[in-house]
């Protein structure tokens, strides 16, 4: 996917989200109890057609790639935030700290991640907003690997040494050596993780373990699968090339080298 393109297509899942935010699109809801509504196919009313309960399946799209994006950001920002943080602070500390934060590390690691978003979420409560923390919270084992052998790499190299030797702060250090060169591993890591949580909500809501009252992709595959066998195909069909498209596009961005320079 081209640079231009892959641009094109974020920009649109965006300013989709914020119109389906601020109620512009999106809200388009039949009644639930008409029947004669329900499981229409693709026409020039309902354009990708209705599901099983009349309700509008665009409408539904539109609302899930809401959430989608906001599954996304909450839980990339929280994760690699926190494994940035952890392994700046145990590349510079080492010793104690960075044993005991490479054991915290091996421990999650040890658990299977699905039981471990499960057990976050039980703590914090039902929400989409929780799914969101506990997916963040969940995964920053694998950024917090990275930024430390990439920290202890350049605390090695000879402009931090210089600059340690000539009795510059720890603030000063990590604000103009090890930080700008830790942006692109950052960034890199900042768009697998938004990957990540996006399909790790999709699942869990498709499994029946995310919230049930949200028009989340997950819950519309789920619903759909169940329609599936009767013929009533476009509600999947099309949801699922919703979570393709932003999948591919966010992808391809950790793939392009030049947009990955700090």
């Amino acid at each position: 996917m081209s640079r231009r393109l892959r641009l094109m297509v974020l920009l649109g899942y965006a300013g989709i989200a914020l119109a389906a935010w601020a109620g512009w699109i999106g809200s388009r809801e039949w009644p639930h109890d008409n029947l004669g509504n329900a499981s229409l196919p693709p026409n020039a009313i309902a354009w990708l057609g209705t599901d099983h309960l009349g309700r509008d399946v665009l409408s539904r799209i539109i609302q899930g790639s809401r959430i989608a994006l906001m599954v996304g950001m909450v839980a990339a920002t929280i994760s690699v935030g926190i494994g940035s943080l952890f392994g700046l602070l145990a590349a510079w500390k080492g010793g104690l700290l960075d044993r005991f934060l490479l054991a915290i590390a091996a421990t999650i690691t040890a658990i299977p991640g699905i039981l471990l978003v499960l057990l976050v979420g039980w703590i914090l409560g039902p929400g989409i907003w929780t799914t969101a923390i506990a997916i963040g919270v969940a995964s920053w084992v694998g950024t917090f690997r990275m930024v430390r052998t990439e920290a202890l790499r350049l605390h090695r190299e000879c402009f931090v040494e210089a600059a340690i030797l000539e009795g510059a702060q720890t603030g000063r250090i990590l604000r103009h050596h090890l930080l700008p060169n830790l942006g692109a591993l950052c960034k890199v890591q900042f768009l697998l993780h938004f990957v990540y949580a996006i399909k790790a909500e999709v699942i869990l809501s498709f499994l029946g373990l995310g919230p049930a009252d949200t028009s989340s992709w997950g819950n519309i595959m789920a619903h759909a699968s169940y329609d599936l066998p009767n013929g009533v195909w476009w509600p999947l069909l099309f949801t699922t090339i919703a979570l393709a498209g932003l999948v591919l596009a966010l992808q391809s961005s950790t793939h392009s080298p030049s947009d990955t320079q700090p």
